[in-house]
């Protein structure tokens, strides 16, 4: 993955020799952001926001790991009205523990960007970004649920096309509202 960052910076000095830029990596090669214009500030809150949505998703991921057993179980059973039965159940339950979560970062905005130890101005500019941006919390589950389906019945081109879609279409467009 340094590869990537190293080439990332050496298309961007490419480009303009004279940007500056900073890079803030959270764990996965999506999640490099290159801020020359938009200061270090709205890139810690990038970095911030990724690490609250990383947790806000902890419980959807923790429900797959149980789901994805029990999917590939009953395809492979041939119980195809248990696999429908457990998708339905996820979705529901997923949707609504997210939801859940989204209706805590909506309330809360100021106290998790405390957490991490927030300037005034962070939080100026973080309680509208996150307030924005947790709106795709629920949206984002119920992608992970479905491409989670999708890869315990063997449909991994599915699921990984599901996952871009999350992070392309969803979450980048509300990062850089």
């Amino acid at each position: 993955s340094a590869r990537y960052v190293r080439g990332f910076v050496m298309g961007l000095q490419e480009s303009n020799p004279n940007a500056e830029y900073m890079l803030s990596w959270t764990g996965s090669f999506s999640d490099t952001v290159g801020a020359g214009d938009i200061g270090t500030t709205a890139a810690a809150l990038f970095g911030i926001w990724m690490k609250l949505h990383s947790f806000g998703f902890m419980p959807v991921f923790g429900m797959n790991n149980g789901t994805i057993s029990i999917f590939s179980y009953n395809f492979g059973a041939g119980k195809i009205d248990r696999v429908r039965k457990t998708l339905k159940l996820s979705l529901i339950v997923g949707f609504i523990v997210s939801t859940a979560v989204m209706v805590l970062y909506e309330f809360i905005p100021a106290t998790l960007l405390n957490f991490f130890d927030a300037s005034p101005y962070m939080i100026e500019i973080g309680i509208p970004a996150v307030r924005i941006c947790c709106i795709t919390i629920p949206i984002g589950s119920i992608s992970v649920i479905i491409s989670t389906s999708f890869q315990s019945l063997g449909r991994p081109h599915y699921s990984l096309f599901i996952n871009l879609c999350r992070l392309v279409i969803f979450l980048l467009p509300f990062a850089w509202l």
